[in-house]
């Protein structure tokens, strides 16, 4: 009996002795992580203790896109661009970038930071880390320890591991989805040389080079159904489908158009072109599309919260407002927020409403390729006015279709199409934001 308790006892030592051992070499590996962070961020830290009395002082705040860089990140080459334009005013740009960090962990430090550098003007970029976050920023103890575990230094690495783990997982599932894709091109080329008086074969394939984001055959391919049946709606869908993808706007609008003209009872026509009116802006123009396909046939209508489209079958009360609850979609093609999410949203409101409390001129700013409308449609229209909005589509767009992406980039993010800057990059950025700011508050430059 003694024996037994004696190996009871023995084997409790061992198993704390085990769990002691491994939060020791946690505790370690947080402390080296901080102390290498610490380090490297040496820079901006010494940077953002000069010139606090300066006259114009500018806080730019973001991820590691913004952090990155020490005196080539773009805030540094935005101070020294602005200086150098400057006629009279002296600026100071102050570098908050914290890699890794999330919208609600900005959030939570808006207010030291803005009492620590009093800017004129808060500089976000910001949001491409929110993609699996789903809380938001509250001042309550329940945040505040979510705020606490998500700061751990080896908190991040296990989760950098395990992204990393993912993504690799992610990248066989993409050659798997490549090889399937080349399957199906194949498998529709063979059904066309049999029945090449098939449109829906046309149609079938265009989905399959959309897939593979070479539009230019799927828009090949939609042609030469067209000319076996002109009067086939399928076709004039996908096809505005084809060109608003690619910002061609007009040209979807035109051939929608005439997709409703030649098959006035295909409905997708009608929701891709109120869809392309919405993006566009025109709501009444829009309504007046759903109106007309209502008539026809009941089952598309737009979401009042979000202005998506939908078809589908739908309760209504005599106030004409959607049954909550008994909504049955068969189609939702479009993220309203483009890459951002609702917390993402939520954020920016927050930041943006702080700012105008204390009389701070906001400039939100986009990701380089990214479309500056994801940031606009988070934000009411009145608020809008209110908010310099910068796009570094067209710059780097430009940029990129004379030199090669690994020029301006060192990496890959989001959907692949931007990542963390070279020093070209980031001087692309604070050039655009520069320039922004001298034109849009008034600012003289020298030689003027």
């Amino acid at each position: 009996m003694k024996k037994k308790r004696v190996l009871k006892k023995s084997l409790i030592q061992k198993l704390f002795l085990i769990f002691f051992g491994i939060f020791l070499a946690f505790v370690f590996l947080e402390v080296f992580l901080r102390v290498g962070g610490f380090v490297l961020s040496s820079y901006q830290r010494a940077h953002n203790k000069e010139d606090l009395d300066a006259e114009y002082r500018i806080l730019c705040l973001g991820e590691s896109t913004t952090a990155f860089g020490g005196t080539s990140s773009w805030p540094a080459y935005l101070e020294r661009i602005l200086n150098n334009k400057s006629k009279d005013i002296k600026f100071k740009v102050f570098n908050e970038g914290l890699a890794g960090t999330r919208t609600v962990f900005i959030l939570s430090k808006l207010d030291e930071n803005l009492e620590k550098y009093n800017p004129n003007i808060v500089i976000t970029m910001m949001g491409v880390n929110d993609r699996e976050i789903s809380v938001i920023y509250k001042n309550d103890i329940k945040n505040e320890n979510y705020l606490i575990l998500k700061s751990f230094r080896v908190y991040k690495l296990i989760k950098l591991i395990i992204d990393s783990f993912k993504n690799l997982i992610g990248k066989n599932n993409v050659l798997e989805k490549s090889d399937d894709l080349l399957n199906q091109e194949e498998e529709f080329m063979k059904k066309l040389e049999k029945n090449p008086d098939n449109v829906n074969l046309y149609v079938g394939l265009s989905k399959v080079y959309i897939k593979m984001d070479n539009y230019y055959e799927a828009e090949e391919v939609l042609k030469e159904g067209l000319e076996k049946d002109p009067e086939y709606g399928a076709i004039y869908a996908s096809l505005g489908k084809i060109y608003m993808k690619q910002d061609r706007y007009d040209e979807a609008e035109e051939v929608l158009k005439e997709g409703l003209e030649k098959d006035p009872e295909y409905v997708y026509i009608y929701k891709k072109l109120s869809e392309l009116y919405l993006d566009a802006g025109e709501d009444k123009e829009a309504e007046r599309i759903i109106n007309i396909c209502s008539e026809k046939n009941n089952n598309i209508y737009i979401n009042e919260k979000s202005d998506e489209v939908y078809i589908g079958s739908m309760n209504i009360h005599e106030n004409n407002k959607i049954t909550e609850g008994k909504i049955e979609i068969e189609i939702k093609e479009r993220d309203y927020y483009g890459m951002f999410s609702d917390v993402t949203k939520y954020h920016y409101n927050e930041l943006y409403n702080e700012l105008k409390k204390r009389d701070i001129k906001y400039i939100a700013m986009q990701y380089p390729t990214m479309d500056v409308n994801d940031l606009k449609i988070m934000f009411d229209e009145d608020d809008k006015k209110d908010i310099i909005f910068v796009s570094n589509k067209e710059n780097f767009n430009d940029a990129l279709a004379e030199e090669d992406y690994w020029n301006y980039f060192v990496d890959k993010l989001a959907n692949g199409s931007f990542g963390h800057c070279t020093p070209k990059g980031n001087r692309l950025i604070a050039e655009n934001v520069a320039g922004i700011i001298l034109n849009e508050l008034n600012i003289s430059s020298k030689g003027e």
